[in-house]
């Protein structure tokens, strides 16, 4: 007897092994291999690898335990893997935000967070820019860090330079 193809193959190990507590029609054409759900997954880990790459496992991770990127376990597990210099900067920058949004912040210029150090602390000052260009990069700071329009204000008027400073003390309303 010949077989033609892995479909008689099927069909004769189905015919052969003919139970009544089995309904075959509802039995898949072919064998899927399924990850075993009952075996651990290891959280990932960055160990001395990029964020990048550490984000990459962490793709993996989330796609074998079933979860999307935005689920808040997946994020737990992200923070909890990275290097503690990382830790630090995704506690700064604010660890409710999403991962992707994490993710885009720790690829960054370390000095990009730096920067947003400073603004939380009130440490930024004009120097050369002017007030327009200091504005600006505040507001863009205080969206990164998640603060309000009046520490916005507050921190501005810290920061700009003394001759600035007495223009909006003489009562300039025009100055913002």
């Amino acid at each position: 007897m010949a077989i033609d193809s892995l479909l008689e193959v099927r069909d004769t190990l189905n015919w052969v092994d003919r139970t009544d507590d089995r309904d075959f029609i509802s039995q898949p054409s072919s064998p899927v291999l399924e990850y075993e759900k009952d075996k651990k997954i290891p959280n990932p880990n960055q160990g001395g690898s990029s964020v990048s790459a550490y984000f990459y496992q962490i793709k993996i991770y989330a796609m074998r335990v079933g979860k999307d990127l935005d689920d808040i376990d997946v994020r737990v597990k992200f923070i909890a893997g990275l290097s503690p210099d990382n830790r630090k900067r995704v506690d700064e920058f604010g660890i409710k935000k999403p991962l992707k949004e994490l993710v885009k912040y720790l690829v960054r210029d370390p000095t990009f967070s730096t920067e947003i150090r400073k603004y939380k602390m009130g440490e930024l000052k004009q120097g050369n820019e002017s007030v327009r260009e200091f504005y600006q990069k505040l507001e863009r700071l205080r969206k990164l860090s998640g603060g309000d329009e009046e520490n916005l204000r507050k921190k501005f008027l810290c920061g700009i330079s003394p001759t600035n400073q007495d223009e909006v003390n003489h009562g300039d309303q025009n100055f913002l």
